[in-house]
């Protein structure tokens, strides 16, 4: 039990240690961050018509980091069999706690424990050893956001692509304009991991068009996973032809408000108060055009150090 508190406490005083790098004290930080999820919750709660599944797979992408390979084994080492599960669930459901408030608040109890036994359900998943096998991806020649997060993302694909097709079944557009959301919100999750030094110094290029370069492959690459669903509704659902390039064009904004948003930091992560613009810019898209430009002005100066 006292190795448990150590691991606890240790974690409690490294998010204590992020806050203050961040320039805010913690309860000040809990505060802003706890106010911007519940802002954010009801406002896409508002605006989107299946957004509890919607809000299961953001909570689930929140603790798929606790899942990553080599954070486990140090568990595992460190840990008996029984102290390791205990802290996997323990993480995963005080993780999931503020999700599974506002699910209970929007009475949405069923969608709530169904969250709660994907949590748990991940990490026996997680227990499972790794085959030798890889799975292929159409995005070798460019390391390594999409190549990384599809491999992670693609049974989130699958289901994306499944709901496509019911959406044609049963004749719901707005099932099937979710899954095209669905498919840019998973693309907008490969930017939170910064890259090592390395894989932007071998770029060789100018600020400017580094830039340029990860733009256009994030645009080429969100168009192969999304394209399979634009052409479905654009085929079946006609009549809704601008609400889907509309979608699909508001992908590709902030897949470039979030690429320089990244870099605006680098290679350290983003503060608090670029977080809170980032975050304020996908609620307020008119938002987003002040802030990718702050974003590229600043990203710009920062690669500088590592680009010329």
């Amino acid at each position: 039990m006292a190795k448990l508190q150590q691991y606890f406490w240790l974690q409690a005083n490294i998010l204590k240690r992020q806050l203050n790098e961040f320039g805010v004290s913690v309860v000040t930080g809990c505060i802003l961050i706890l106010a911007l999820f519940y802002g954010f919750s009801i406002y896409l709660f508002a605006k989107i018509g299946y957004a509890n599944l919607l809000y299961i797979l953001l909570a689930l992408s929140v603790i798929f980091k606790y899942s990553e390979t080599n954070r486990n084994d140090f568990l595992k080492f460190t840990f008996s069999k029984n102290d390791y599960f205990k802290i996997r669930i323990v993480q995963n459901l005080v993780t999931i706690l503020p999700f599974i408030i506002f699910l209970c608040f929007k009475i949405k109890f069923y969608s709530a424990l169904l969250l709660v036994t994907l949590s748990i359900v991940i990490i026996f998943l997680n227990t499972a050893k790794k085959g030798a096998a890889t799975i292929p991806t159409p995005f070798y020649k460019k390391p390594f956001e999409f190549i990384v997060g599809f491999r992670v993302w693609i049974c989130g694909f699958l289901f994306a692509y499944f709901i496509t097709i019911m959406s044609v079944v049963y004749q719901n557009f707005n099932l099937g304009l979710f899954s095209l959301i669905l498919i840019f919100l998973i693309c907008l999750t490969f930017y939170a991991e910064l890259e090592n030094e390395f894989y932007v110094w071998v770029y060789a290029l100018k600020t400017r068009a580094f830039l340029f370069d990860k733009i256009k492959a994030a645009i080429l690459f969100s168009t192969i996973l999304s394209l399979p669903i634009v052409m479905a509704l654009l085929f079946f659902f006609h009549e809704n032809s601008l609400a889907v390039i509309g979608i699909q064009l508001i992908g590709y904004f902030y897949l470039l408000t979030v690429i320089v948003a990244k870099y605006a930091a680098y290679p350290q992560k983003m503060n608090l108060p670029q977080t809170i613009l980032l975050v304020l810019s996908m609620a307020l898209p008119p938002l987003a055009l002040v802030s990718s430009t702050y974003f590229y002005i600043q990203s710009t100066k920062r690669l500088k150090e590592f680009l010329g």
